[in-house]
C-alpha cells in the first residue's frame, strides 16, 4: 500500500539543481539529478575515474570528488586542443 505521508519539501540548501557541497556524501542518482547528466553521461564519468562508493547496494559520491573530478575535465584539452570549458 502506497504511503500516504507528505513528502519532506526540499530546503533551498539541499537540493538546488548544480550545487554540489564538497562536505557532503550523495546518493548517485540525487547527484546526476543535481548536475543534470543522464545515465549514459555518469556512465562515462565513472569510466573516465570519478570515484563511486558502494555501500550495501547503494551507490554514493562524495561531494568532494565530483567537485574534483569536474574541476580536473575542465582543464584537460579535447581533440581540438580546446579546453572543455568554454
Amino acid at each position: 500500500m502506497p504511503s500516504t505521508a507528505a513528502k519532506p519539501k526540499p530546503t533551498a540548501t539541499t537540493s538546488l539543481p548544480g550545487v554540489i557541497r564538497a562536505d557532503e556524501m550523495y546518493f548517485a542518482d540525487e547527484a546526476r539529478r543535481r548536475l543534470r547528466i543522464g545515465a549514459w553521461a555518469w556512465r562515462q564519468w565513472r569510466r573516465d575515474g570519478l570515484t563511486v562508493l558502494r555501500v550495501s547496494g547503494r551507490a554514493f559520491v562524495m561531494g568532494r570528488d565530483l567537485i574534483d573530478f569536474i574541476q580536473q575535465r575542465g582543464r584537460e584539452p579535447n581533440e581540438t586542443g580546446d579546453s572543455h570549458s568554454h
